[in-house]
């Protein structure tokens, strides 16, 4: 929460009231979503006209929208609330600049990635992770069948 420093802060201070806001009080957030997306646009205007080419890349969301368990909000709340600012934005960085983006979450993943991408494409990236993971695991995880753990231990130490 920004400033925690002040005494008497305006807006919504709490995590269970933005949620509740989301589901009562959608024209409220809509209306701050709308303000923060003009913000930044002109922000992204401005940096684009400056740093042209020199950067390659944006991150245009930090908002984790879930858990490991399953999501905060429902795809139809994800729709309504979040994805036209996340399409205002990327289309602008797509029609202004050569400026690559993508969108950080540590929740899960699957339901965003349809909604964001092609199936297909969501398939490829899930693929493309375990095969990475598969020559990591190959590459990097000694073989532990038929040692003992104390075995395993002192390979571990030695490397």
């Amino acid at each position: 929460m920004p400033a925690p420093y002040l005494k008497h802060p305006k807006g919504i201070r709490d995590i269970e009231e933005w949620y509740v806001s989301t589901a009562i009080r959608k024209d409220l957030v809509l209306a701050i979503f709308d303000r923060q997306c003009e913000v930044a646009l002109k922000n992204i205007e401005k940096m684009i006209e400056i740093l042209g080419d020199t950067v390659q890349s944006a991150v245009v969301t930090g908002t984790d929208f879930g858990t490991q368990r399953g999501l905060f909000c429902s795809i139809e709340t994800y729709r309504e609330l979040y994805k036209p600012y996340h399409i205002a934005v990327n289309k602008l960085i797509h029609e202004r600049s050569n400026w690559k983006t993508f969108s950080y979450t540590l929740s899960q993943t699957f339901p965003m990635l349809l909604e964001w991408i092609k199936p297909s494409r969501t398939f490829g990236i899930y693929a493309g992770v375990s095969a990475v993971c598969m020559m990591f695991v190959w590459a990097c995880v000694p073989e532990t069948k038929g040692r003992t753990l104390e075995e395993i231990e002192q390979e571990w130490l030695q490397n």
